[in-house]
């Protein structure tokens, strides 16, 4: 904590103006509220997320300041004192803590969220799907903003055993698939001595003259590859796939 004590926080408050109070405040919350909250978020995203719902919701000022600071009194506990005691009370000593600074109207609604939460719980179930479907939507909008994980799929290999150019076609790669199945239209490694020379796409197929979307192992085949030339004797082409895999959070 950046004050050695909350007495000397709430003293530096109190020795403030109004506008470097706010920034006390607002600061405090910002490093402090860095922390992980029970669910998948800050305490900082939890407040500004209460707080915002509070703004739609209901928009009367106090009911918004109460929900940006209402859960506040977590970050007064020390990290050895949570271990001891889940919770201590949080909501008394933000309460307590706040009511120099504040009228009683914000500082009640601090000091009573947790029973009102428990009271709702008690006398309508929904409102923990109510709850659980925001983390759920919360997540559903974090797991979008990540990159998919690329995973590739090896379809087939061929072996080059001759190489020739077609007027239309350019370079072809006579070839022979040695392994799984070669199609059109896919990813392709060429490899040297074990060693990838070219990656691009697979853009033409054929069986003696006649264009095939697929060949099996076992089968010759004459291979395109889109903008490259440089195919050679001896060259394996590995053909591939690559599938997205949405990340989550999990």
């Amino acid at each position: 904590m950046k004050y050695k004590t909350i007495k000397n926080f709430k003293n530096k408050l109190q020795d403030s103006d109004n506008d470097e109070f706010a920034d006390l405040l607002f600061d405090f919350i910002k490093e402090e509220g860095k922390t992980a909250y029970d669910e998948s978020v800050s305490q900082l995203q939890h407040a500004l997320q209460t707080a915002s719902l509070a703004r739609t919701e209901d928009g009367r000022r106090h009911i918004v300041i109460a929900s940006l600071l209402h859960d506040i009194g977590h970050l007064f506990i020390e990290e050895n004192d949570a271990k001891k005691i889940k919770d201590l009370n949080h909501e008394i000593i933000a309460s307590n803590f706040l009511k120099d600074f504040f009228s009683e109207k914000i500082t009640e609604s601090i000091r009573l969220h947790v029973v009102a939460k428990r009271y709702l719980c008690s006398i309508d179930i929904s409102y923990y799907g109510i709850i659980y479907d925001l983390l759920d939507g919360i997540k559903e909008i974090i797991e979008g903003c990540l990159e998919p994980d690329i995973k590739e799929e090896v379809l087939g290999t061929a072996e080059v055993k001759d190489t020739f150019r077609s007027p239309k076609f350019g370079l072809i790669a006579g070839s022979m698939v040695i392994e799984g199945t070669i199609r059109i239209n896919k990813f392709v490694r060429v490899l040297r001595d074990d060693i990838v020379v070219f990656e691009g796409r697979l853009d033409s197929l054929r069986r003696f003259k006649d264009e095939a979307s697929e060949v099996a192992t076992g089968t010759e085949c004459g291979i395109g590859i889109d903008n490259y030339s440089d195919i050679k004797v001896g060259d394996k082409i590995e053909v591939f796939d690559k599938k997205e895999i949405r990340r989550t959070l999990d």
